[in-house]
Parts: structure tokens; C-alpha cells; sequence
């Protein structure tokens, strides 16, 4: 929830289509990293420049926006679900 007030706070309200925070399943916290979608190649590399170097709250290090090895809305969609039913898989 902290990710996305932030990204909201700076001006990312409705420019992005799907966000993802993986968290660690053992511990059930976050990972360190996220996945955001912006919905232009514009808003993705203002939302780069906004966040390189950014600190959020809690936090020691800083952060950095790279682009994905998967991109857009579908993709990320499709990934995610795949990592969902393959986490089932495994505990049968």
C-alpha cells in the first residue's frame, strides 16, 4: 500500500495499468522490488527519473526503475498468473 500512495503522490494516479509488489512467501514480506506498468514509453521513462535515487519510507537504500524483461498490461498479467498456479503446484 505504501508503494502505490507514493507512486500516486508523485503524479502516477491513472498512468499505470497493473502493479505488482512479489513478496517472500516464508516470511510473507516484500522482496525489495515491484512491477509497474506505465501505459506510455513517456510516462515509463518520467516515472524512472522520478524514482531514481527515490527513498521510501522505512527504508536504508534507495531505488532505481529499470525496464522489465516483460513488458505491457497482458503480459504482466499472464506472468503473474503463471507464478500463481505454479506456487499451487507445488504444495500438491
Amino acid at each position: 500500500e505504501q508503494l502505490r500512495a507514493v507512486v500516486h503522490e508523485q503524479g502516477f494516479v491513472g498512468k499505470y495499468d497493473f502493479m505488482w509488489m512479489p513478496r517472500a512467501t516464508k516470511r510473507n514480506t516484500s522482496t525489495g522490488f515491484a512491477f509497474v506498468n506505465l501505459v506510455t514509453t513517456e510516462l515509463a521513462e518520467s516515472f524512472a527519473e522520478v524514482f531514481k535515487g527515490y527513498r521510501f519510507e522505512g527504508s536504508r537504500s534507495r531505488s532505481r526503475a529499470t525496464p522489465a524483461e516483460i513488458q505491457g498490461y497482458d503480459a504482466n498479467l499472464e506472468h503473474l498468473l503463471e507464478r500463481a498456479l505454479d506456487g499451487v503446484e507445488d504444495m500438491m
